[in-house]
């Protein structure tokens, strides 16, 4: 038997078949528990504390590196 017959052969049995997920929640019945440490239940509280959140964190290492070029600027 050659090398690409037997190649042939496998990818056709039956375990190689790629299957559809059966539950993409990994719960069944797609019910989903919160996992999460914060509920979506009061949503303006919740873009706020987000929103100030990403802000703080994206704007940090623009202000620490802004404060740092100042210092050695010695315009501090």
């Amino acid at each position: 038997m050659s090398l690409t017959r037997l190649s042939s052969t496998v990818l056709r049995s039956p375990q190689f078949v790629v299957r559809g997920v059966r539950h993409s929640s990994g719960h069944p019945g797609g019910h989903q528990d919160p996992h999460l440490p914060f509920t979506f239940k009061k949503r303006k509280t919740f873009v706020a504390k987000l929103a100030g959140f990403v802000t703080v964190g994206f704007g940090l290492p623009f202000l620490t590196t802004r404060y740092s070029l100042s210092k050695s600027a010695g315009t501090v």
